[in-house]
């Protein structure tokens, strides 16, 4: 409360009264009036006299009374003896450099530099297996024995694809060299495709990767998949992690490029730093500025240095080295770095086109040429349609008067005409001239009537115009009849009128005389602006006069048509056609000044919408009689509006990214985090300190110093940047880091079990130039990544944890491997690769109208591929310790549950893949098909007695004469067993 309401006047610079509040010192002693407060004592307590605002001329703060429960809070605090918690020096601590002493670093291993020490002396042959063993037999222990060819076949297509061996690779490898297949597999899984895709979704945990924003307003990132494909192709492409690093958090910033793909993808990446969840309608936009800085804080200190920066934004650190004026330095990085394109109401991501500037531009050039082939079109169009429109103009008042001797072949009506109804008419919100009828009691039946005069019997057909955003069936009675529930069902795209639309909602027989139309529907209403009945086949007599009439007066029958059945709509031109004849010209004369008013244009428009749906609109045919020269410039410039089409350059896609601001930011300390208590001066934008000592900061110059914060963690005496990657990768292989909390090597993290194994290979990734396929070939053909992961009770006993390797980790998959797993098992995988699943339009909700989803999981693409909704997540993912996909993951936990063997019992995914598989398998002879199914599963054939047991299953689940179920049983059965699902 002190901090909130009090300090702005009572602390930092501003000492009124003498009183000072930001520290205990300062509430103990007092003011200059004397003490405010006497512990025990509310009563003689000045500071709680001046907040209950008895005295009217001693009342604080001024701003308002504060709420009586806040009053409370600080009256039972005296009663209390009002005890302050706070360290003195508080004020001073704030605005002063911290006093935390960074030469406490040096403590901490991961803040020492890298050793440098070889591997150590042991018989091993492969470095990784020297450092491992020469630990083990420190300890007593010894390694255990290789696991066989086919298991580590197995685990090597798991490990680097995410997929099991088909029954093809497990031939080729059967067939292959036994001294070199399994390094001839290595290297053909590491340039599989579906390697990019295994290793992508490891950086997706970290990146908290997701298709939506989560949070208050779970709007659609329709197009964060260009990120999740980059990241694919980058891990395919071995792009090394050095450039992975910098195109994520300074790609835009970098030198200039002619490889257009290249600078693409410089864009795409930066979607690193995008992709975050936010609170998007915080109605302090200065707060959730400081917010979303602070999500990208977090995510890149955990994600590049295994550092949780984020605990530095409202204190200093309270158990790592980075103050909270390092925060703020590496927050004015981000504060200077636009990553929204709108504070609005409900605030949106920055997206921006995904192209080489140069193509940009080619792009704009393309759509000025566009715009004026399509302008020259319309000129042209528009001098024959005004020709042909002035020589009709000096026919209209005789047309109109034969014309009005003529029976009507249409009946119209302006919807809002109505005779009877519920519905609104609106002439307000949708343009000049226009009125529509729509909802406003969404809670009743909806109801509208409309009583027309059918002038002879026959054949008649109703029609109306309409707008609708969404489908609204709507039910049609005639004369109390029910003739359709399913009348103007189909959106026009919008509910604004420049997207109505004229739809035949019934044709029949009709009397002549009265007639009732009536539509109804028990919830909002589409827009209808008009309705119409016209005779479907027009008597014959009326078509005679007509032709007759357009003879006499020289005029197309088409105009003449059209003209009669207008008149429908606007029977009091028979009255007077000379007027008609003014009105129309004076509107034509208004719409082609082009020096007219924009907005008296604009309006004459909506005025003309009944010439341009009605008869002074040419057809084509009519406008084949217009002169010669005008037809030729006419077709030479649709010509050049083809030709301009044609030539079209691709269309930029739209991508989440981010870029510098016009303003570049430095910002001050916040006082407990928050934005409204600045401290001090600003802070110059910059780095954390706590590498100093190995690492020279470099100066940011112009720009928002992203590209030095990207520079600074990759200079090669950087204590942090490599070690947190190679650690990452080696988890990746033996299910735990050679530091057990990948994303904090912070004191309160765990320690490396192997310190100068990490640090040897930290060294060696930045010396062979940041390669993850080199590294991952490093790790996987060493004795220790080959090991067995046989049981032995005797190490158990010595090393219980497996912190010595001394066998290999058995562990389960996770959710996306295990849905892949039994696809691919089952043939029935989709291997396509890239694109987007999602069903929501971009910045749509991905929830609709009931909270539902508007998401599916059906698609039998890989998992990787799959929409990933923040706060709605897939319920096989959450059964399966998928991650919450709005913080970095760099570690996933695996449990146990019952929901999980419930899930092998009954999701249909299980079901529909065995019964899929079991119509293969029964298709075979029984030794052949067992063989199949161990082979698809568990990329071996089965032992004898799984031979039997799986025999005698069939046997029981035998039904009747079909042998698929008693198949489908088994074959689920081995999907659910611990063989299938866990990495062996």
């Amino acid at each position: 409360m002190l901090l909130n309401h009090c300090v702005s006047c009572h602390g930092g610079e501003k000492i009124r009264g003498g009183l000072v509040l930001s520290t205990p010192e300062g509430l103990r002693k007092g003011g200059d009036a004397g003490r405010v407060v006497e512990p025990g004592a509310p009563a003689n307590s000045r500071l709680l006299e001046a907040l209950e605002y008895h005295n009217p001329d001693f009342r604080m703060p001024p701003s308002g009374r504060l709420p009586e429960s806040t009053i409370a809070d600080v009256r039972r605090w005296i009663e209390l003896g009002a005890p302050d918690p706070r360290p003195t020096g508080t004020d001073k601590a704030l605005a002063e450099e911290s006093a935390l002493h960074l030469d406490d670093r040096l403590d901490h291993w991961a803040y020492q530099p890298m050793a440098s020490a070889a591997p150590p002396d042991h018989p091993s042959e492969h470095p990784i297996d020297r450092f491992i063993a020469h630990k083990l037999q420190q300890a007593g222990g010894t390694p255990s024995p290789p696991a066989k060819d086919h298991h580590l076949l197995r685990r090597l297509h798991l490990t680097l694809t995410g997929l099991p061996p088909t029954i093809q690779q497990l031939q080729a490898f059967d067939l292959a060299n036994p001294a070199d297949r399994l390094l001839q597999s290595l290297d053909q899984l590491l340039d599989s495709p579906h390697y990019g895709e295994r290793w992508a979704r490891h950086w997706m945990d970290v990146a908290r990767y997701a298709d939506s924003n989560g949070l208050d307003e779970n709007t659609a990132f329709a197009n964060a998949w260009r990120w999740r494909d980059w990241v694919i192709q980058a891990f395919n492409n071995d792009l090394p992690y050095d450039q992975f690093l910098t195109m994520q958090l300074a790609g835009d910033l970098l030198p200039p490029t002619d490889d257009r793909e290249l600078a693409r993808d410089r864009i795409i990446a930066t979607g690193f730093l995008g992709l975050g969840p936010k609170v998007l309608a915080e109605p302090d936009k200065e707060k959730m500025r400081a917010d979303i800085v602070d999500e990208q804080l977090d995510t890149i200190g955990k994600s590049f240095l295994a550092q949780t920066i984020g605990c530095a934004r409202c204190h200093d650190h309270k158990f790592d080295p980075i103050p909270a004026r390092d925060y703020y330095a590496m927050a004015g990085i981000m504060h200077s770095t636009q990553t929204m394109a709108t504070f609005n109401t409900v605030a949106r991501v920055l997206e921006r086109p995904a192209a080489h500037p140069e193509a940009l531009a080619e792009r704009e050039a393309w759509e000025r040429d566009l715009q004026a082939a399509e302008a020259a079109v319309d000129r042209a169009q528009r001098q024959i349609d005004e020709r042909l429109q002035d020589r009709w103009l000096k026919k209209l008042p005789q047309a109109i008067d034969a014309l009005a001797e003529v029976p009507n072949s249409q009946i119209g009506r302006e919807a809002e005409a109505f005779d009877r109804s519920n519905l609104n008419r609106d002439f307000d919100h949708w343009g000049p001239g226009i009125g529509v009828i729509h909802t406003t009691r969404p809670n009743e039946l909806q109801f509208v009537e409309w009583d027309l005069q059918i002038p002879t019997a026959g054949r008649w057909t109703l029609a109306m115009r309409y707008a609708s955003e969404e489908s609204r069936p709507t039910t049609l009675l005639i004369n109390g009849a029910e003739r359709s529930s399913n009348a103007l069902s189909e959106p026009t795209g919008s509910f604004y009128p420049d997207t109505q639309r004229w739809v035949d909602v019934h044709t029949g027989d009709w009397p002549a005389g009265s007639v009732t139309i009536r539509m109804e529907r028990p919830v909002s209403f589409p827009h209808i602006d008009r309705i119409a009945l016209r005779r479907t086949t027009p008597e014959q007599d009326t078509a005679d006069q007509l032709t007759a009439i357009a003879q006499s007066v020289e005029l197309p029958i088409g105009f003449v048509q059209r003209l009669h059945d207008h008149l429908a709509f606007s029977p009091e031109w028979t009255e007077d056609p000379n007027a008609a004849q003014a009105q129309v010209r004076s509107i034509l004369a208004k719409i082609r000044d082009s020096a007219a008013p924009e907005a008296d244009r604009h309006e004459d428009a909506f005025r003309m919408r009944w010439l341009v749906d009605g008869p002074f609109a040419p057809s084509s045919k009519e406008r084949e009689s217009a002169p010669h020269a005008d037809l030729q410039a006419w077709d030479s410039a649709k010509q050049q509006l083809e030709f301009t089409r044609a030539s079209e350059p691709p269309q930029a896609p739209n991508t989440i990214s981010v870029q510098d601001e016009t303003e570049l930011r430095s910002v001050r300390l916040h006082a407990r985090g928050d934005h409204t208590q600045l401290i001090g001066e600003e802070i110059p934008r910059g780095f954390l300190q706590v590498s100093d000592h190995l690492v020279p900061a470099p100066a940011i110059e112009s720009k928002s110093g992203r590209f030095e914060l990207a520079q600074w963690m990759l200079h090669p005496e950087h204590p942090l940047t490599s070690r947190v990657i190679v650690n990452r990768v080696w988890q990746g292989h033996f299910g735990v880091g050679l530091v057990n909390t990948p994303s904090d090597f912070g004191t309160r993290g765990g320690v490396p079990s192997h310190p100068e194994l990490l640090d040897w290979l930290a060294r060696w990734f930045i010396e062979d130039g940041w390669s993850f396929k080199r590294l991952h070939r490093l790790i996987l053909t060493s004795k220790t990544w080959q090991q067995s992961s046989q049981h032995r009770p005797d190490m158990a006993q010595l090393d219980p944890d497996n912190t010595l390797l001394w066998r290999s980790q058995r562990r389960r998959y996770e959710a996306e491997a295990i849905r892949d797993a039994i696809l691919t098992a089952s043939d029935g995988i989709d291997r396509t690769m890239g694109g987007s699943l999602l069903n929501t339009a971009n910045f749509a909700y991905v929830n609709n109208d009931q909270s539902a989803s508007n998401e599916s999981y059906e698609d039998r693409r890989r998992a990787v591929y799959l929409p990933v909704i923040r706060n709605d997540m897939y319920d096989m993912y959450s059964i399966f310790d998928y991650p919450d996909a709005s913080v970095s993951f760099g570690h996933r936990p695996s449990t146990v549950v019952s929901s999980q063997a419930l899930f092998f019992l009954n999701a249909p995914l299980v079901l529909e893949e065995s019964e899929r598989l079991a119509h293969v398998l029964h298709q075979r002879p029984l030794k052949e098909a067992l063989s199949e199914l161990w082979q698809r599963t568990y990329a071996r054939p089965p032992r004898p007695e799984e031979r039997q047991r799986a025999e005698r299953l069939l046997k029981t689940l035998q039904v009747a004469q079909s042998p698929i179920p008693a198949w489908s049983g088994l074959v689920q059965s081995v999907f659910a067993s611990s063989e299938f699902i866990y990495l062996d």
